[in-house]
């Protein structure tokens, strides 16, 4: 049988365990990212949901919502070398029309394909002659891309693995859409209406302020934020440091360091509503600002 002062130590001894447990949970949450050099206060988004004064009351309403992209559009660089513009041209074309027509294998048809014409530009080297060197023309070099619309991301493995057959390894950017916009503003303006309404109500309950029947929209915004430029990058590692006196000689070599990237979306403070938070494909982040102006009887 346990007594009182033994039961009261175990007590002690779980609420210490937890302590300790919560705490290393939370030390591995940050991950690598901590390397980053930011500083997370200026991202906070700060508003003001209720201005009011004698004879008019403005509410306001910020939602946001994250939307998984219709389609994609990746566009792919082509360059190619030659002794002419000619020869360019063939070597690039035949690489080309070799990866679209590889491309069906993967459901990605002709027609959902476009050939951007970049550049054609000459090419010189220099020719070495004992202590002389002199600059001479080498050949030519045609750039043109590949714009690819693709409607499911998960192909873009495909698509890399099958431009590295023919050469192509340049992944300019991929372009996130979404086909109908109207529908998705539609949908986040109902959000923010029913938002003002409930903050309306809950104002007029508290401080019983007398409206005249009138109110006017002063601000609608809407925009849109896309991924590629909410990417932040860092580099994990940790080194050591050599001193030594201006006497000292020596060589220091220096390890490549490893920097990667990721996604950080908008920051969530400030808004009324987050639509679709937990999603965890990368999207587009849509956001709609609005604010209503109701006049006070005086």
């Amino acid at each position: 049988r346990i007594n009182k002062k033994t039961m009261k130590s175990i007590k002690k001894i779980i609420v210490l365990i937890l302590f300790l447990i919560t705490s290393i949970s939370y030390s591995q949450i940050s991950g690598n990212q901590v390397y980053q050099k930011n500083n997370y206060g200026n991202k906070i988004n700060y508003k003001k949901s209720i201005i009011s004064t004698d004879t008019t009351m403005v509410l306001s309403a910020n939602v946001l919502m994250n939307k998984i992209p219709d389609k994609f559009i990746i566009t792919l660089g082509v360059n190619q070398e030659g002794k002419t513009i000619k020869e360019c041209n063939k070597l690039i074309n035949d690489r080309i029309y070799k990866l679209i027509k590889s491309l069906k294998s993967i459901g990605v048809n002709k027609n959902e394909t476009y050939i951007d014409y970049i550049s054609s530009t000459k090419i010189y080297d220099f020719n070495i002659d004992n202590s002389k060197a002199e600059q001479t023309e080498k050949g030519f070099e045609i750039k043109k891309n590949v714009i690819v619309n693709l409607k499911k991301i998960e192909k873009i493995n495909s698509i890399i693995e099958l431009s590295a057959e023919q050469n192509i390894y340049d992944i300019i950017k991929v372009d996130y859409i979404n086909n109908d916009t109207e529908k998705i503003y539609f949908e986040m303006y109902q959000e923010a209406l029913s938002i003002i309404s409930r903050r309306k109500e809950l104002y007029l309950k508290n401080f019983n302020p007398k409206l005249d029947g009138t109110s006017r929209i002063i601000s609608d915004n809407f925009y849109s934020v896309f991924p590629k430029t909410q990417y932040q990058t860092y580099q994990a590692f940790e080194t050591s440091n050599i001193s030594a006196n201006y006497k000292t000689k020596y060589i220091k070599k220096t390890e490549r360091k490893n920097k990667t990237f990721f996604y950080e979306g908008l920051n969530l403070s400030g808004f009324d509503k987050v639509i679709n938070g937990s999603q965890p494909q990368i999207g587009i982040q849509h956001i709609l600002k609005i604010s209503i102006l109701y006049n006070i009887k005086k």
